[in-house]
């Protein structure tokens, strides 16, 4: 009876060792599980609550932005980056040029797509050369390019006395297909400039724009 009582209680402390691996691997697999769900779950919102269509403006501490600057002389360097997830044919740079408040003039520049497909992400770079009179601009990506030049302050005297600034979107955008949207505006004065944020500029042009003798008003639009 003792020897049978004694093989009953290691029968039953072996059973229980055996229950508490078992426990145990299932508290695992469970933990797992759970780490897995929280994780899809996570990226799931993430996904939704992230801008799908975009344009920012390149970070000042980037080693690109500083790169740039670097190169392209006293003026700097203005560089956008754009995501999208959706098909477009073109993407185009509206520009208005105003003297003295009044729009004297308006150009666009454009990229097109139709044929070879639209990159889901790319740069616009604008770069000021005062000492040329010229706005240099680059549009890219993957692998499409596009570069040209705005001429700036033509046939205008003493222009090389001209004050210069520029004034640009601050924060993430949302692309709206089909819609002029600004980008930047280049300002040129020979006495006192006046600078405003962009969205002042544009939501109250006539103010602003006459405060300036030259306004190079820039948008971007993406054509489906």
């Amino acid at each position: 009876m003792i020897q049978k009582s004694e093989t009953n209680i290691i029968e039953v402390i072996r059973d229980n060792i055996n229950k508490q691996k078992c426990l145990k691997v299932m508290k695992c697999i469970l933990l797992v599980i759970a780490i897995c769900a929280v994780s899809i779950i996570g990226f799931t919102i993430y996904r939704l609550k992230k801008p799908q269509n975009f344009i920012a403006p390149l970070a000042e501490d980037s080693i690109e932005m500083q790169t740039a600057k670097l190169l392209a002389g006293p003026d700097g360097a203005f560089i956008y980056k754009f995501i999208t997830t959706d098909e477009y044919k073109k993407l185009r740079l509206h520009i208005h040029r105003y003297e003295s408040g009044r729009l004297s003039n308006q150009d666009k520049v454009e990229i097109g797509f139709e044929d070879i497909g639209s990159p889901k992400s790319g740069e616009i770079v604008m770069v000021p050369d005062f000492d040329n009179y010229v706005i240099k601009l680059i549009i890219s990506g993957d692998g499409n390019k596009l570069s040209t030049e705005i001429p700036i302050l033509e046939n205008v005297e003493d222009r090389e006395y001209y004050g210069r600034s520029a004034t640009e979107i601050q924060n993430i955008v949302d692309i709206r297909y089909n819609k002029q949207q600004p980008l930047i505006a280049f300002l040129y004065d020979d006495e006192t400039m006046s600078v405003p944020a962009l969205d002042d500029l544009i939501n109250s042009q006539t103010e602003f724009i006459s405060n300036n003798d030259y306004v190079y008003y820039v948008a971007f639009e993406f054509c489906k």
